[in-house]
């Protein structure tokens, strides 16, 4: 059951994109190689069947056109010298002259490499068609071809049988079976090999957005430096980059309002340097006391200068004593990490 478990647990879905193209790609490579060494095939068996058809026919007939006379005179000596010539051929493995009954006059059969008569003997005569042809067909090994021996269009004297070997047929399909299967093979390895590093290369962008997305929880703000040359990539990337971007910029706008809302209480001198603040000023300038005071106010609001105090206030040293004076004006400050 554990055994059992566990392959299901393997090939259960979700799968990687990388998972996926490999499979897919190896699939149809498989079944591209597969579907071509099948056709290739059966056209090298259509081919060399009608190769050995053609010469199977046209060598019976020129031997049936050629022994006509030795046929008449009954010269057995004459056919068993034509027929051994023509027997030395590449791919005649027997050639007989029949009578019209059946008896064979003499054969020529290849055996073992050499060529041995016979004389007498009797086979099944073949069958005729209606307009006094016979038509060739495959035997086992060898494609048999008739051709009829006649002296007037409608007397038949004999009949001439050759055997053409398919030997050289079944060879090149056993070559192009191995070259197939060598291929496969091949074409297998090279995906194994290749694939992974393209697909590396291509859905690297995919990884890194992966991990931007997961990041985004912790790392609010951060952005994706990527190329990819898919433009669901660039959009995908582009859609995170926005979304952590607006996420953090929403965030700080939210601190910033939070943080505003305390009070805080800063005391200047007259040339606008804080001499006294409270613990709120943290809150809301992200400084520490020590670090506000004796600085000008203007380092934490850009443009409250001691200028801007004389337009809020008057002008302060003229004035003998404190200053009770109420003033609202908005500012826009800046935090020490420059939000």
């Amino acid at each position: 059951m554990s055994l059992t478990r566990t392959i299901r647990s393997c090939v259960a879905p979700p799968y990687s994109v990388r998972t996926v193209l490999m499979l897919a790609l190896t699939a149809l490579t498989v079944i591209i190689v597969f579907l071509n060494g099948l056709m290739a095939h059966h056209r090298i068996g259509r081919d060399t069947l009608a190769n050995a058809q053609r010469q199977a026919e046209s060598l019976a007939r020129m031997l049936a056109s050629t022994n006509t006379e030795a046929l008449v005179l009954n010269d057995i000596g004459a056919l068993e010298s034509s027929l051994r010539q023509v027997g030395q051929l590449p791919g005649i493995s027997g050639i007989s002259v029949l009578r019209p009954d059946g008896r064979r006059l003499v054969a020529v059969t290849l055996v073992d490499g050499e060529l041995r008569s016979s004389i007498g003997g009797s086979e099944e005569p073949p069958p005729v068609a209606a307009d006094g042809s016979v038509a060739g067909h495959v035997l086992s090994d060898v494609y048999e071809a008739w051709a009829r021996i006649s002296v007037l269009p409608t007397q038949t004297l004999g009949w001439v049988r050759l055997d053409y070997s398919l030997a050289q047929r079944a060879m090149e399909q056993q070559r192009l079976a191995k070259r197939s299967v060598y291929t496969l093979l091949g074409t297998i390895a090279a995906i194994v090999i290749l694939l992974p590093l393209i697909l590396n290369k291509v859905l690297r962008p995919l990884h890194q957005l992966s991990d931007l997305a997961n990041s985004l929880p912790t790392r609010l703000g951060r952005q994706a430096d990527f190329m990819s040359h898919l433009i669901e990539v660039d959009n995908l990337g582009r859609a995170l980059n926005k979304a952590s971007r607006d996420v953090a910029l929403e965030i700080a706008r939210t601190q910033v309002i939070l943080n505003t809302a305390a009070v805080a209480i800063i005391s200047l001198d007259t040339q606008g340097r804080v001499i006294v603040s409270n613990p709120d000023t943290t809150s809301i300038f992200g400084r520490e006391e020590c670090d506000l005071v004796g600085h000008p106010i203007g380092d934490c609001i850009p443009g409250l200068d001691a200028d801007a105090l004389r337009e809020m206030f008057g002008e302060l040293d003229s004035t003998g004593g404190r200053v009770y004076r109420i003033v609202r004006q908005d500012f826009t400050g800046r935090r020490q990490d420059g939000t």
